[in-house]
This record gives C-alpha cells, sequence and structure tokens, in this order.
C-alpha cells in the first residue's frame, strides 16, 4: 500500500539544505488541517529550526485499476519561511526571501517529484502544476465535501504555493540528483 505522507517524507529527507542568513537549515516537512499545522507551528518555538517548511494540505486519494499500483493525488503544498519583513514591500521580500531560499526549494521539489522514481507529475492539456507566490502570507483555503474553508496560521509567511496532481508509483525509490 502506498502511503502519500510516508512517501513525501522519504523524497523531501532528501533535499539539499537551504540557505538563510548564511545558515544551512535542513528542509521540515509536516501534513494535516488547521490545526495540526498551527500544532506543529507551537511545538517548534520562536526557533528557525521550523523553516522552511513544507506543508501537504490535506486532500482526497484516487486509486485507478484492478491494484493498488497507481495512486493519485491533486496535492497542495505549501513552500513556507516564516516572513522578517512583515513592513516591507514586495521587492525586498523577493530579493531577501523568495529568490535565495522559496524559488530555488521549488525547484528542488520539482526535481524530486520527476527523478525520485516514485512519483511522477500528472498533465492535464497544457498544464503540470500551479504556483502562487505571496508575502506575508498568514491564511490558506482548504475544501472539503465541496465547502471551502479559509484557516490562518500563527506564523507570518512568504509561501510558494504549489497545486499539483502527482502519480506514485510502488518502487524503490532512487537517490536524487539535485544538480
Amino acid at each position: 500500500m502506498i502511503v502519500v505522507e510516508d512517501v513525501c517524507t522519504a523524497l523531501f529527507d532528501q533535499l539539499p539544505v537551504s540557505v538563510i542568513d548564511g545558515k544551512n537549515y535542513k528542509v521540515r516537512f509536516g501534513w494535516g488541517s488547521q490545526d495540526t499545522l498551527n500544532l506543529h507551528i507551537k511545538q517548534n518555538g520562536q526557533t528557525l529550526n521550523k523553516y522552511p517548511l513544507i506543508w501537504l494540505v490535506e486532500s482526497e486519494e484516487k486509486v485507478y485499476g484492478a491494484s493498488d499500483n497507481e495512486l493519485v493525488r491533486d496535492c497542495t503544498f505549501i513552500i513556507a519561511v516564516n516572513s522578517k519583513h512583515a513592513t516591507n514591500t514586495n521587492p525586498i521580500i523577493w530579493q531577501t526571501e523568495f529568490n535565495p531560499v522559496l524559488n530555488p526549494l521549488l525547484e528542488n521539489v520539482l526535481k524530486a517529484f520527476e527523478r525520485s522514481g516514485v512519483t511522477s507529475i500528472r498533465s492535464y492539456s497544457d498544464m503540470r502544476y500551479k504556483v502562487r507566490r505571496y508575502s506575508n502570507y498568514s491564511e490558506f483555503e482548504t475544501a472539503n465535501d465541496g465547502k471551502k474553508t479559509v484557516s490562518k496560521t500563527i506564523d507570518n509567511w512568504n509561501v510558494i504555493i504549489l497545486d499539483i496532481t502527482l502519480v506514485f508509483i510502488p518502487n524503490c525509490m532512487t537517490q536524487i540528483n539535485f544538480n
């Protein structure tokens, strides 16, 4: 049986460290509801060690065929760093947080999905995925049974939101080359 959260944990464990203000930080991964996200933030205190964070928003999985050989999931990943620029404008935020940290992390996440051997990106028409960038962001929408809910995080973030449909395959994961 394929467990998406376990596959993502193993994939993101291979991500290179992120450099924030000249220091190396291991990328953190978590998943779940808004309450779980805020609990994660609280448990990790005020340290930078909780960032950068990749958070998988809860969603349903679809299994195709007669066996469990292919699982498809529409995923929303929130790639976040704690905003140090709540009173600055976008050019400063882009220069200090998006360009050096968030954009390279997004590139590496996509490489992980494409090169791992256990995931692939499902395309619809010409679209492979959707990316949104937000500065000083603290809320996101989730949908359950057709109802949309707006939730707030307890930290103020700069984020990239990646909406992507992934195919999970029961293969052996390869060592990912991020170059």
